[in-house]
């Protein structure tokens, strides 16, 4: 009965016990303010990201790069993707 107290004892000492613990649930939280969105990203106002376009039917592999940038649409409410050179 001793060795059974110790042995208890020692795994209650070092964490051997399993304990149950309350699961954490992470969830993205929305922009406050403008944003724009891209596969599932939401991006800030005068972002700029590079997309792989293609431009050959034929060859599905022949990509050029083209960058959009997040700018306020025409409309004045809404946030958008235009293309955007580096110049």
């Amino acid at each position: 009965m001793r060795i059974l107290t110790g042995l208890i004892g020692v795994m209650w000492a070092t964490g051997a016990v399993a304990q149950t613990s309350q699961p954490v649930l992470m969830t993205p939280t929305a922009p406050s303010g403008p944003a724009c969105y891209y596969a599932g990203l939401a991006y800030s106002p005068a972002s700029v990201v590079t997309v792989d376009v293609p431009f050959r039917r034929e060859s599905p592999t022949a990509t050029q790069k083209q960058l959009l940038k997040c700018v306020k649409l025409e409309d004045g409410e809404t946030w958008g993707w235009e293309p955007h050179t580096m110049e």
